[in-house]
C-alpha cells in the first residue's frame, strides 16, 4: 500500500480517483497555512514525552541532599563575604550587619541562585526536544497525522445499499466529522464500482474578533460509484 502525504500538517481536502490503473490522489486546503487553526506539529508531542521521561531525574536533582547542601554553602559563603566587605559596620554594630545589611544581600543572592537553577532546569527541559525536533522538522511532521489519528477517540459506521443516495451519481455520505481519521474498507460491489472518494469542508464562515474565518473544522466525506452497489458494504472508522 502506497502512502501519500500533503504539503502541510493541517486539515485538507482529499480526492482519490479510482478510474485508472492506479489511484490518483490530490490535496488542497481551504485555509492558508499561516491562518489555519488546525496546524499540527510533532514538537507538541515530543516535549510532553520528554518531560515525562526527565521528571524523576529533575525531582531528584532539585531535592537531593547534595543540592541542598551546595545551596546552603553558597549562602554561608555569601554571608561571610558580606561581613568581610563591611568590617566597620561589623565592629560598630554586629547585629546590624547580621540582621539587616547581610541578610538583605543574602536574600538577593538566594533569589539569584534560584533563578540560575530555574534557567538550568528550563534549558534541560527544552534543549533536548529542540535538538530532536527542529533539525528534522519535516520528517517529524510527516508523522503528525498518524499520531493524531492514533490518539483520537474514533467512531465506526457501516454503510449498506440502503444508505446509497443519487444526485447525478450514486454515492454514500459521511455527513459530519473532524477530518482527523477516515479509514474505510469496501467489499463486493462497494469495492468493484467505487469511482471517487472525496473529503471536503462544509462551506461556511464563522465570526471571530478579527473578522470572518473560513470553516476548517467541520467536514464531510463522499464515496461515488459508477453504478449502484447491491452486494457488500462499506465499513468506515472516522473522527
Amino acid at each position: 500500500m502506497k502512502k501519500y502525504n500533503g504539503e502541510r500538517t493541517q486539515n485538507a481536502r482529499i480526492k482519490i480517483e479510482y478510474s485508472g490503473k492506479k489511484p490518483r490522489v490530490s490535496f488542497s486546503y481551504p485555509v492558508k497555512w499561516k491562518e489555519s487553526r488546525t496546524r499540527g506539529s510533532m514538537f507538541f508531542y515530543i516535549l510532553p514525552a520528554w518531560l515525562i521521561i526527565i521528571s524523576p531525574l529533575m525531582i531528584y536533582l532539585t531535592y537531593s541532599s547534595d543540592n541542598l547542601s551546595l545551596y546552603e554553602s553558597h549562602i554561608i559563603k555569601d554571608y561571610s563575604m558580606c561581613v568581610a566587605q563591611n568590617p566597620i559596620q561589623t565592629i560598630i554594630n554586629y547585629s546590624y550587619v547580621r540582621y539587616e545589611l547581610c541578610k538583605q544581600k543574602e536574600g538577593w543572592v538566594s533569589i539569584s541562585h534560584i533563578l540560575i537553577h530555574f534557567f538550568r532546569i528550563m534549558a534541560i527541559l527544552l534543549l533536548v526536544p529542540s535538538i530532536i525536533y527542529f533539525p528534522f522538522r519535516k520528517r517529524w511532521d510527516k508523522l503528525t497525522p498518524d499520531v493524531e489519528a492514533f490518539l483520537a477517540r474514533k467512531k465506526y459506521r457501516t454503510f449498506t445499499k440502503e444508505d446509497i443516495k443519487f444526485d447525478k451519481e450514486y454515492f454514500i455520505e459521511l455527513p459530519v466529522f473532524s477530518n482527523i481519521v477516515c479509514d474505510f474498507k469496501a467489499s463486493k460491489d462497494f469495492n468493484k464500482f467505487l469511482k471517487t472518494f472525496e473529503i471536503r469542508e462544509h462551506d461556511f464562515q464563522y465570526k471571530t474578533r478579527k473578522g470572518k474565518k473560513q470553516n476548517e473544522f467541520v467536514w464531510y466525506a463522499r464515496w461515488y460509484f459508477r453504478q449502484k452497489p447491491v452486494k457488500g458494504n462499506m465499513e468506515v472508522i472516522f473522527k
